[in-house]
């Protein structure tokens, strides 16, 4: 006879365990099925993706780069225990036009834009690590096709200057790439300068590249022995420029040391404040002529007592508007006197490195030429006793009496200029020889230059 009430009780625990493993059972294989799926979109390059297993059917999303997913799907499919494949991923969208950017403010850069795949994604970054040392990087790419070009290349070119900017941004855009931003330092801004020149001018885009700012702008104008040494700042490359060249005028046989740097910030009229700088400084027999923002400061020795005078006077009213100036100006003493012979040949030692100046076809000294005169008025204090011939000469080019005579006048305002620094009227005198005396020939440009000169004789 049966007895159900009995037997019952013993299929509850088997089916407990039953249900038990079979529940163990799928989770394993749900385990199994994800990451053998999860392989799979990583080898698609499937971002931002998300799978989702029940028993042996598999949903994955996410955003995919190509393609309509049919191999993806088929991929899943092939793999073992999988009996149904529900492809839920999409196409990532397409960035028109598409852009990719690095944004840099001191020691943080953040990388943004678009960018075409993970693998890319992770070359731009690493170099970037790589490009911008000391920097954090920080990564703020989206995913989009549609890139022009080689992206990878360009944001090669967007390293190397942004390496030496302080802050400022690179973009792409559709394969064109610009650049803006500043520079910490002259040297950093010539680097980046350098750095833009190098790529091909098919790719670039708007270059808006600016020097440091200086805070206090200075320049410093200092002669020594032999030597012209410049540091400071100038605001561009004209003006900068325009100081080399009126220093190579000014500052006969010395060697010139540029030592300044490009830098926004500098006042108004600079360049012309740093013209007068140097036009003083350079009737100095040693010395230092320097600027602090509007400040003028000149100081050290000059030749003569006049000269001293003089440029003191420039300081109070030629000085440009907006600067104010001090000097503490001395004058160089003669340490001994010097025969006629020492004496002639320190004189043309000293025309046989500059010239004396006029203006075009006329009798008025050319400004540039005050150093080298202050120089000859203290060889001249050095040989009191002596007398000076100053003679005038021309080149053979006109009327022989309109040479003579402006021979003649331009002598006598050699003369005058000395004699305004203090060397007695009886001592010093002026001659005209017009073209009579060529020491090259006529033929030539060259030739006619040496012929238009002043000579000193010392008897």
């Amino acid at each position: 006879m049966q007895q159900p009430h009995k037997w019952i009780w013993g299929l509850i625990p088997a089916a407990l365990l039953w249900v038990l493993a079979s529940m163990f059972q799928t989770g394993h294989i749900e385990r199994d099925l994800t990451a053998k799926t999860g392989t799979v979109i990583t080898a698609k390059e499937i971002v931002d993706s998300g799978i989702s297993v029940a028993g042996r059917d598999v949903t994955i999303n996410g955003l995919r780069f190509a393609g309509d997913g049919a191999d993806l799907t088929k991929a899943v499919e092939t793999l073992d225990g999988v009996r149904l494949v529900r492809n839920a991923t999409k196409l990532v969208d397409e960035a028109k036009p598409y852009r990719w950017s690095l944004i840099r403010d001191g020691a943080k850069v953040t990388l943004g834009g678009n960018v075409p795949s993970p693998v890319l994604r992770g070359t731009i970054t690493n170099a970037a690590k790589v490009a911008l040392p000391d920097t954090q990087v920080s990564d703020s790419m989206t995913y989009a096709r549609g890139a022009a070009g080689e992206l990878e290349k360009l944001v090669g070119f967007a390293f190397a200057p942004m390496a030496s900017l302080s802050k400022g941004s690179a973009e792409i855009v559709d394969g064109v790439l610009s650049i803006s931003g500043e520079a910490a330092t002259g040297d950093a801004y010539r680097k980046t300068l350098a750095a833009i020149e190098a790529i091909p001018a098919a790719l670039k885009g708007k270059m808006d590249i600016q020097p440091p700012t200086a805070k206090p702008y200075t320049f410093t104008a200092e002669k020594m022995p032999g030597s012209l040494v410049l540091t400071g700042f100038y605001p561009d490359e004209k003006t900068h420029k325009g100081i080399l060249a009126q220093a190579k005028r000014l500052f006969f046989g010395v060697e010139i040391t540029d030592k300044m740097q490009e830098a926004q910030g500098a006042p108004v009229n600079f360049s012309n404040a740093a013209a007068f700088a140097l036009s003083q400084l350079a009737r100095m027999e040693n010395g230092v002529a320097s600027l602090i923002d509007q400040a003028y400061k000149l100081s050290g020795k000059a030749l003569y007592d006049k000269a001293v005078e003089q440029m003191n006077n420039a300081i109070k009213f030629d000085l440009p508007q907006g600067f104010t100036g001090v000097s503490e100006v001395g004058v160089k003493a003669v340490e001994k006197e010097l025969d006629a012979a020492t004496c002639q040949a320190l004189m043309t030692g000293l025309l046989g490195k500059g010239r004396i100046l006029f203006e075009t076809g006329g009798a008025r000294i050319s400004a540039d030429s005050a150093g080298l005169l202050d120089s000859l008025a203290f060889s001249a204090r050095s040989c009191p006793a002596a007398r000076i011939e100053v003679s005038g000469h021309t080149d053979s080019d006109g009327d022989d009496t309109a040479n003579l005579n402006l021979s003649q006048r331009r002598a006598e305002s050699v003369v005058n200029y000395l004699r305004t620094a203090g060397i007695a009227e009886d001592r010093i005198h002026a001659v005209g020889y017009g073209e009579t005396r060529p020491i090259a020939s006529n033929d030539t440009d060259e030739g006619k230059a040496l012929n238009r000169r002043i000579e000193f004789t010392i008897q």
